[in-house]
């Protein structure tokens, strides 16, 4: 993966150069620029593919009039290539870049629809004065963009990363209040919107063309799915899957540097891992030549003995790398740093240790992320429909949930009776049963005024009604609408930022276009089974990972949190959100967010969510909402520097 930027409208070296060093950890290996009067293009380059010179960016066509820069891989690249010499296009080096640029002069917009792998590119063609931009089909690597006016028109710029664009003259950094509605109740706001005002994520499967004579741009929309069960037997399903995610894995071995797995020893991880090596097996390769890494945090809950299991059944080139957190509460600020925006999960910060740790041993990862998604990890999967389908019963139940107030708080219990009110509609359950802040509880906790400005928007209600229309199986509905949002708006970023922050590059074989396409023809029925998760996954496991393994309980990572709040995290988080900077910031009643931190103990499930919320809104405010306008933003290097 790469770093890129690029603007249109005027020339201005200085800042196209500022903002191409802001995001140097994406690209440490070269830097490049392409200018004319009507367009600036930047890119840092992390060496993947044809690490030659030749393969420096921005790349062009034979005559130079088609410029891209590029982030990510095509992994059918070599496929289009010869496809394209065939129609007389002529190639003077041998990365998968370069199939852009001649490839969007032979298909023009038709060009993403034809890719297999994981990008975000910016092509410019100098004879139409046209930018185009496109994403990849689920959202692995992010794109962002921001339109204003100069000279009386519109013009546009874009960049990998938000805080690229914040050094633009003309992008201001603002808050988007409907955003930030959507945030408190997901965690996270629904694309194409961000935090910032103005700055819009280009959403997955999209494109963006932009006519820079004019102004004027079109969105349009290259690649989608919909779940549709097919009627197949369990065994098909299963070949299936083992044929798809066997291919997808393949394809994503190529790489002319040190390339490894993450191994956390779960069900994900563990099924890439036995793949990579089967397909090593198939290429003559020795099995020693997969190497895998897993990581421990020194928690009660470590699976490296599961890892364990499955790097000695393939006799990989294993590492564990145990990861000293010692550190980690003043890492913090850096983790917002890279991350743009508030991400209101602690697993962003493990996640940053990891790729730092692997980053000596290889510059490219396999991961496991997208596995929960596709086949039904999560709990919710099984017990929001079960609540639903009884609903009756369900609303019945809410009556006795005073009893609740025996085992946890007050505010744990109410929610508990929203839930359970809730039962009958899918939409109104799913956000009380998710959300950081229920719809009552973000009117207890906003000021009046806030409040009243949130509601000048759409709720968040109707805003995620669409994915939830009951014409599919309501665990279909949850399937789709955490593959839509969740993982591109959430999950996909925490990963790819953390990882590049480290220069680290991750690759994510469950997320294929093709297996994703097919994994949504898997009946639910298939996927989850009464309480038990991944039950066609698991039966496609069998014979390739030890039985141990599959049998295996869902983990994920133990972040101590309450260990944290407990000494220095709780000291710095007093004074983060103390009363005077409640106050001071005007977006919530001091005596609820104080609640939030005294409760913390009493039921970590249900104040973690609000607790990190809260705080990691308030650093990102801080990081880069307050800093004044003429002072150039920066990495914080600790909490020191923000308190």
């Amino acid at each position: 993966m790469c770093g890129i930027i690029g603007f249109t409208g005027f020339d201005d070296e200085l800042a196209a150069k500022r903002m191409n060093a802001s995001i140097a950890h994406r690209g440490p290996d070269q830097d490049g620029f392409y200018f004319d009067s009507n367009i600036s293009l930047g890119n840092r380059r992390l060496k993947i593919i044809d690490l030659s010179e030749a393969g420096r960016q921005p790349m062009h066509n034979e005559d130079k009039t088609v410029w891209v820069t590029f982030n990510g891989e095509i992994y059918n690249y070599k496929q289009l290539r010869s496809e394209l010499e065939t129609k007389g296009h002529r190639f003077y080096s041998k990365s998968d870049t370069e199939v852009l640029a001649h490839g969007f002069e032979e298909w023009g917009d038709a060009l993403p629809a034809r890719l297999r792998g994981d990008f975000a590119f910016a092509i410019w063609d100098s004879k139409k004065k046209k930018l185009f931009l496109a994403r990849d089909n689920i959202g692995v690597n992010p794109l962002y963009y921001s339109f204003y006016e100069t000279g009386g028109r519109n013009q546009i710029a874009f960049a990998s990363e938000i805080k690229a664009l914040l050094l633009h003259p003309l992008v201001k950094r603002e808050t988007d209040l409907q955003a930030l509605n959507e945030y408190l109740s997901l965690r996270y706001p629904l694309g194409p919107r961000t935090l910032f005002a103005g700055i819009q994520k280009l959403q997955p499967g999209t494109f963006l063309e932009f006519n820079a004579a004019n102004g004027e741009a079109r969105v349009g929309k290259y690649w989608n799915f919909s779940f549709a069960p097919a009627r197949e037997t369990e065994a098909f399903f299963v070949d299936k899957i083992r044929a798809l995610l066997g291919e997808s894995v393949k394809m994503r071995l190529m790489s002319d540097v040190p390339l490894g797995a993450y191994l956390s020893g779960g069900l994900d991880s563990s099924f890439i891992v036995a793949l990579m090596a089967r397909a090593a097996r198939e290429s003559g390769a020795a099995s020693d030549s997969v190497k895998t890494f897993s990581v421990s945090f020194g928690q009660p809950t470590d699976e490296t003995r599961f890892a364990r299991l499955v790097a000695e059944e393939y006799s990989t080139n294993h590492k564990e790398l145990s990861i000293d957190v010692s550190n980690a509460v003043q890492s913090i600020p850096l983790v917002a740093w890279h991350l743009d925006e508030p991400v209101a999960d602690a697993a962003a910060i493990p996640t940053f240790f990891m790729a730092r740790a692997v980053k000596p041993n290889a510059t490219v990862v396999l991961t496991g992320d997208g596995g929960d998604e596709v086949f039904g990890g999560y709990a919710r999967y099984h017990r929001l429909p079960r609540l639903h389908k009884r609903a009756w019963i369900a609303r019945k139940a809410r009556h006795f949930a005073f009893l609740a107030r025996l085992l946890t708080t007050r505010e744990a219990s109410k929610r508990l009776r929203e839930t359970l009110a809730n039962a009958r509609d899918r939409v109104e359950l799913f956000l009380a049963y998710a959300s950081a802040f229920s719809e009552d509880e973000k009117k207890e906790f906003l000021k009046q005024n806030v409040w009243e400005e949130l509601k000048e928007f759409p709720s968040v209600v109707d805003e995620i009604k669409p994915f939830f229309e009951g014409k599919a199986n309501y665990a279909d509905e949850l399937f789709n609408f955490d593959l839509k949002t969740l993982l591109p708006d959430d999950y996909l970023m925490k990963v790819n930022k953390m990882s590049m922050a480290h220069s680290v590059e991750s690759r994510v074989p469950y997320l294929d276009s093709e297996f994703i396409s097919f994994a949504a023809t898997i009946p639910h029925d298939l996927k989850i089974e009464g309480s038990r998760t991944k039950k066609i996954m698991r039966k496609a496991m069998n014979g390739f990972v030890p039985r141990e393994v599959i049998e295996r309980g869902k983990w994920g990572f133990n972040v101590p949190t309450r260990a944290w709040l407990g000494g220095e995290l709780g000291e710095i988080a007093a004074q983060l959100l103390s009363d005077e900077a409640v106050r001071k910031r005007g977006l919530f009643e001091n005596r609820l967010v104080q609640s939030v931190l005294r409760n913390y103990s009493k039921n970590e499930a249900y104040y973690s969510r609000q607790f990190w919320s809260l705080f990691a809104l308030e650093l990102w405010h801080r990081v880069f909402i307050d800093p004044p306008e003429e002072t150039a933003l920066r990495a914080p290097k600790s909490f020191n520097e923000l308190l």
